[in-house]
């Protein structure tokens, strides 16, 4: 049995684009939030274009993505053989 590689690819980029919709949303919204003291963690995504909310964004993407598409590629297929 081959790996579909066509269905895991578009899995994965399908599930790649939709985790790392998430997590950078999650850090825009974070950094919009007040900061109650020096400490607080909004200022770790201030400003929102700041190169860690797009490395998170970037691992999110991968991670997520080559999950998917792995599980996808390898799935077999569930039509009838007739």
């Amino acid at each position: 049995m081959y790996p579909n590689l066509k269905k895991g690819l578009v899995v994965g980029l399908v599930a790649g684009l939709v985790a790392a919709a998430l997590i950078f949303g999650l850090c825009v919204w974070a950094s919009t939030w007040p900061a109650f003291s020096e400490v607080s963690v909004t200022w770790s995504f201030r400003p929102w274009w700041r190169l860690s909310n797009w490395l998170a964004t970037l691992i999110a993407f991968v991670s997520v993505g080559l999950v998917f598409g792995f599980l996808a590629a390898f799935r077999p297929d569930v039509k009838s053989k007739r």
